[in-house]
């Protein structure tokens, strides 16, 4: 954020800006935030497919596992999971897909 608050960046901005609606019958307005949308069940779907990953190992493998240990292991999983999901902001972005996250970047103007 510290990048399109610097003063150099913003008077290169108001330029492009100008220039634009000068060029065009248009109004330009600039919205810059830290986060487009909200992406509340990246996190979840994450650790689900830790959890998945976890599971398919411990059954498809040729070790034998006890019951218990399967039912944690997943659990465990799918909290790591989460967990990462929620304290990596990099990792909501990198999961929530480019079609979504352009989506949210859209906002509908009224006529």
């Amino acid at each position: 954020m510290k990048k399109f608050t610097h003063p150099d960046f913003q008077t290169q901005l108001g330029k492009l800006i100008a220039e634009l609606e000068q060029a065009s019958q248009i109004e330009v307005v600039v919205i810059i935030k830290q986060n487009s949308g909200n992406y509340e069940d990246v996190p979840l779907g994450l650790g689900a497919m830790l959890s998945m990953l976890t599971f398919s190992y411990l059954v498809l493998v040729n070790t034998r596992f006890d019951d218990y240990l399967i039912f944690f292991a997943t659990l465990l999983a799918f909290g790591l999971g989460v967990l990462l999901g929620v304290l990596l902001p990099f990792m909501q972005r990198l999961l929530a897909g480019k079609k979504r996250k352009q989506r949210n970047c859209i906002i509908p103007v009224p006529k």
